[in-house]
């Protein structure tokens, strides 16, 4: 990452040098950043949700309702779109030809995307603060995916490498072969696994977030 962004920086001081290589490794840089970026989303939205009742009870010492709510709406805003965008930045991932660009960890990274919508889907289709079950299905689902994508992340893109002794053990020899640039016959195969699952997901999405768009707007209409 740091010699994609080197090149990045010495094509922009130096237009001469900026040549289709030059935009490659910017697109390269992007698209690695914008996983990465993905990742803390899916953590942050992850933690905030486990901290719900840390939350409930701080809420209460705050002597002014206006301020409650301001706090009130930064939390559930930065709690919920966080995962809504991790959502969003993963459809973007599930692509052969990025696939075959970065080092995208396979299955674990479209995998983990598969199953934050599922998670999403949850939490659209019931309150989960009103039952427990619901709750316990919405963040086994949200836990599942991100215990996939952190491990995708730390053990397959991250991986010990070459160079080190330990590195060039079967395991993490095996686990680099997990690798979408490396691997294309398990990106692929992981490809017409996981997008048939995530376009039905999302139109799943789509629907449910138009219904409850519908139902807010009825009352507006009477």
């Amino acid at each position: 990452m740091r010699r994609h962004a080197f090149v990045l920086v010495s094509g922009l001081l130096l237009p001469g040098a900026a040549n289709a290589a030059t935009y490659k490794d910017l697109e390269l840089w992007t698209l690695i950043t914008l996983v990465d970026f993905s990742l803390v989303l899916l953590v942050l939205g992850f933690v905030l949700h486990l901290a719900q009742a840390y939350y409930d009870r701080t809420l209460t010492d705050f002597r002014l309702r206006l301020s409650g709510e301001n706090w009130g709406l930064v939390f559930l805003a930065v709690r919920d779109g966080s995962l809504f965008l991790a959502f969003a930045l993963g459809l973007l991932f599930i692509n052969p030809d990025i696939m075959a660009d970065i080092k995208l960890a396979v299955p674990f990274m479209p995998l983990g995307t598969v199953l934050l919508g599922w998670a999403l889907i949850v939490k659209l289709a019931a309150d989960i603060r009103g039952s427990n079950k619901t709750a316990a299905l919405f963040l086994g689902l949200l836990s599942a995916a991100v215990l996939v994508q952190f491990f995708g992340y730390t053990f397959v893109m991250e991986a010990a490498p070459e160079e080190w002794q330990a590195g060039q053990t079967v395991f993490w020899s095996a686990l680099r072969g997990m690798r979408s640039n490396v691997n294309p016959s398990l990106a692929l195969a992981t490809f017409y696994v996981c997008f048939p699952l995530l376009l039905l997901t999302l139109l799943a999405l789509i629907a449910m977030g138009g219904k409850r768009l519908v139902r807010q707007e009825k009352p507006r209409s009477r």
